[in-house]
Parts: C-alpha cells; sequence; structure tokens
C-alpha cells in the first residue's frame, strides 16, 4: 500500500471460517524478494539500507544526480540499481570489502518504468522490461568487471564527443534553417505532427533498402530496423543531417532514395537519403521549413525550468533533442525522439528523471501561441 511517499506491506492471512483474507502483520518499507523489509536513505553519493553503515559509491560510477534502488542481498553480497549518465545499471556490491564486485546495464528502450522492475530470486536476478509492444522479463547471466563499466563509458564519451563536432559543423551547412512555414502554431499541433512520424506507414521498396540511390554508399548505413524489403514499415527511419516533412519523406522513398542513414561520421545530410534525425525531428514537428541544429535549438530558444515545461517543447544538448509529452505518475519524462542507438527511427518512450535533468535543459517551442 502506498501512503505519500512511505510504503506499507501488508502481509496476509485466511480466516477459515469466513473465507476471507485479513492483514496478519504491517511493516513500513519496501519489502525486498529476499525477505527484508527496507528503506534506502541516498545522498551525495552515499547510499544506505536501514540502519546499516552508509556505503560511498565510486565517483566512476555514481554522482550526486544519481538514483539508487536496493534489490536484495544474499550473505554479503547486495544488490542494487542505480541510474546514471550512462543508463540503469544492475550493481553487486560486496558490503564486507566495499567492492563492485560486478556491473550489468539494462536495455535502454523501456516504454514504461515500473515502481519494482528487478528482483532478486534463489541466486537469480529478473529485470522487467516494458518496451512499446512487448514486456520482457530478462535473467541476468553474466557481469562485466570495473574496467570494462569504465572503457565501456569512454567508448561513449568518444561518440558523444564526435556527434556533437559533427552537429556543430552542419549547423554552418544549413541554408534555409531558420525560415518556418507559418508564423504560430499551437501545442496540439505539434504533438499531431509527432503522432504521425511515430505512426507513418511506408512500403520499402528494393532502391529504399539497398540504398543504390545514396550520393556515396561509403557515407551511408541502413537503420536496422529495416530488415527485408517490399514490405511495409511504421515510423519515419533516423536519417542523419535529414529535415525532411512526412510529404516529403513519402515522395523520396517513391522516388528510391535510401530510407533512413545511421552513418553519422560526416559533416553533412547525404544526398539520395531521407527522413529525419533528432533536431531534423524537433524542427518539422515545430513547423520549420528548414531545419535546426541542436546548437540553434540552444541558442534561440529561452531555456526554462523542467517544472516550467509543456507538451511541444524541447530536451536538449549538444548531442542530442528530443520534444517533450508529459510526465508519468514516477516523474519520468515521456517523450517523441528521433534516435540510433538499435532503434533508428522517431520512437515515443519514456526516460527516466535522472537521465534526463542529469544531462539536458529544457527550452521552449520559439513558435508555439499557447
Amino acid at each position: 500500500m502506498l501512503s505519500g511517499d512511505k510504503m506499507t506491506t501488508c502481509f496476509l492471512a485466511k480466516d477459515i471460517n469466513k473465507s476471507k483474507l485479513y492483514v496478519a502483520e504491517e511493516r513500513e518499507g519496501v519489502f525486498s524478494s529476499d525477505g527484508s523489509v527496507s528503506e534506502v536513505k541516498a545522498s551525495a553519493c552515499k547510499a544506505s539500507v536501514d540502519a546499516s553503515e552508509a556505503f560511498e559509491f565510486p565517483r566512476w560510477l555514481v554522482n550526486e544526480d544519481c538514483a539508487y534502488d536496493y534489490i536484495g542481498k544474499r550473505g554479503f553480497i547486495q544488490f542494487w540499481k542505480i541510474t546514471n549518465d550512462y543508463g540503469e545499471w544492475i550493481v553487486k556490491l560486496n558490503s564486507k570489502t566495499k567492492n563492485i564486485e560486478g556491473l550489468v546495464k539494462i536495455p535502454d528502450g523501456k516504454y514504461y518504468f515500473p515502481m519494482s522492475d528487478a528482483v532478486l530470486e534463489g541466486d537469480d536476478i529478473f529485470v522487467l522490461l516494458p518496451c512499446e509492444k512487448n514486456v520482457y522479463v530478462l535473467k541476468v547471466d553474466s557481469w562485466m568487471t570495473s574496467a570494462q563499466y569504465m572503457k565501456y563509458t569512454e567508448s561513449v564519451e568518444s561518440r558523444v564527443n564526435l556527434i556533437e563536432s559533427k552537429n556543430e559543423t552542419i549547423q554552418f551547412t544549413e541554408q534555409t534553417k531558420y525560415t518556418v512555414s507559418a508564423s504560430s502554431i499551437t501545442r496540439d499541433q505539434i504533438m499531431s505532427t509527432a503522432f504521425q512520424y511515430n505512426n507513418y506507414k511506408w512500403y520499402c521498396s528494393k532502391q529504399n533498402y539497398d540504398g543504390s540511390k545514396a550520393a556515396n554508399s561509403n557515407l551511408w548505413r541502413r537503420p536496422s530496423f529495416i530488415t527485408s524489403y517490399n514490405t511495409y514499415y511504421y515510423q519515419v527511419p533516423y536519417c542523419w543531417g535529414g529535415g525532411h516533412s512526412l510529404s516529403e519523406f513519402e515522395q523520396k522513398i517513391k522516388d528510391g532514395y535510401a530510407a533512413g542513414n545511421v552513418y553519422t561520421n560526416t559533416s553533412s545530410y547525404l544526398d539520395g537519403t531521407t527522413g529525419v534525425d533528432c533536431a531534423g525531428f524537433v524542427s518539422k514537428c515545430w513547423g520549420m521549413s528548414g531545419r535546426w541544429s541542436t546548437y540553434d535549438i540552444m541558442k534561440y530558444c529561452s531555456k526554462i525550468s523542467f517544472i516550467a515545461l509543456q507538451k511541444g517543447d524541447a530536451l536538449c544538448n549538444s548531442g542530442h533533442a528530443m520534444l517533450f509529452y508529459q510526465r508519468d505518475a514516477y516523474g519520468n519524462y515521456i517523450v517523441y525522439e528521433s534516435t540510433t542507438g538499435g532503434y533508428d527511427r522517431v520512437i515515443h518512450r519514456a526516460r527516466s528523471k535522472s537521465d534526463v535533468e542529469g544531462s539536458y535543459g529544457a527550452y521552449k517551442c520559439l513558435f508555439v501561441t499557447n
């Protein structure tokens, strides 16, 4: 039972005479699968369970904005879920030696964030992964070391830095990005366009699939969700540097243009491809005839507080832009975005509060009327 910010776990028993259940015991706190009821307290990179001595997680793993969830323990081994700038992680902590003995990354792509999505059953960790069309239950079967984790984060940072530098170049190669198709737009119109991009049905021909019309085949890579041709797909594909309206996308697909392009190691849009990248998607939803870069969004739009966000505003940093829709019951952000990372298309999903507020800024749409 939830009451404000507290949870009461009720243990039920059956009244044999009346064939009814009644509450036999109540305990406050979060009931974990190891049989304990615990309240996690975390601040300034430290976390503790009940009255136990606080453990300070290493700075290579956490910062002041991270979220901590206690899963359970087996002997001296505690299991935690930690959300940081690189995603959600299951962490195996030796409470005796204070060492991190293993980490596992929970796959990105949650469509919804349950209150409790990781459990300890026996000696196994199970993770609930609700996606847009399916719900998966994943079992942890291997762990990465601390050294492997740091190598992973270094590779992520290098990719982010590359994209930032390319975005900075693209903003100077676009010539029509500052024009808009209308003097104003409503928030409902913005979200209607985002919905259409996320649900657009299109037919993939052999030319769309093989990229034969791409200006340079060495600078083209097909989105991963497009696995065959002469078939229909939903959702507009990610296209590096692309900023095509739905009508433009439809025509270019009919003309045999390559469907999307997830090759980002170039400074500009590749001719012969069609779709939208992250900033192109936001630009089209805002009613622009051209395309802004992420830098333009941050330069020309007013930065606002996260509390002031309304549907149709942007969440943006130098490497990525998303369209804000709403928050769910747990404070997570429901967004529309055109993104890579295995999605490679326009998607609609939830992002954790710590991820968004720790990595992005909030920006008001410049052209909105309400």
